[in-house]
């Protein structure tokens, strides 16, 4: 074999192995990641301070056309070439997303944020700065995803109070009477439904909030 091929073939002339991470559940992160993760450093004092106001929207999914509003308008304020902030956004998206989903704790993060950058202080400030946040609000979305992918969800009540003074069966009755108003939504449609509560069912309801609400 020639000194050149031997070169070739040795250990240390490969490409060094992407690092494990634990917001993938231990998968080698994509080539890319590295990159543009340590690429948050490179970004102006001031727009690395205000990263999050452009990262936080944007971890939502799927991504709205305000949320490109407030990416353009993040680039114009701070003079950034539309892809250089783009780079940043995506990584830090796809790092908060997934330690979401694989619920990682800040420790883990940081120590993925440190595989990713050599240990690179000011990337690893800028996207711990809003992790915790962060990581709240695309928990919520997927457990309320969890939720709407198997029936409807309850988001909002509405009530009103009626006396009910007679009737055809028969007056004075002088009875109070609750309509709820349930909103609801369901994928994408969004619904309402209108009961009418008797004092002894708002009693079980309550129950079932006591037992329940913490």
């Amino acid at each position: 074999m020639s000194d050149a091929a031997a070169l070739e073939a040795s250990p240390s002339s490969r490409a060094p192995r992407a690092p494990r991470l634990h917001c993938l559940g231990g998968a080698e992160a994509p080539a890319w990641l590295s990159g543009d993760t340590a690429s948050a450093a490179a970004l102006p004092e001031a727009a690395r301070r205000e990263l999050w106001g452009a990262l936080g929207p944007s971890l939502a999914d799927p991504v709205t056309k305000e949320v490109e509003q407030t990416l353009e308008a993040f680039s114009v304020k701070h003079g950034l070439p539309r892809p250089k902030l783009a780079a940043v956004i995506k990584a830090g998206r796809f790092l908060v997303r997934s330690a979401a989903s694989h619920d990682t704790s800040r420790e883990d993060f940081t120590r993925d944020l440190a595989a990713l950058t050599g240990g690179d202080e000011a990337a690893m400030r800028v996207l711990l700065a809003g992790f915790e946040k962060g990581k709240a609000f695309v928990r919520k979305e997927l457990q309320r995803r969890a939720v709407t992918s198997h029936g409807r969800l309850l988001s909002d009540v509405d009530w009103r109070v009626d006396r009910i003074m007679g009737t055809a069966d028969g007056e004075p009755l002088g009875a109070d009477v609750v309509t709820l108003t349930l909103h609801y939504s369901e994928g994408d449609e969004k619904g309402r439904l209108s009961v009418q509560v008797t004092g002894d069912m708002l009693e079980k309801l309550k129950g079932i909030c006591e037992r329940f609400v913490r």
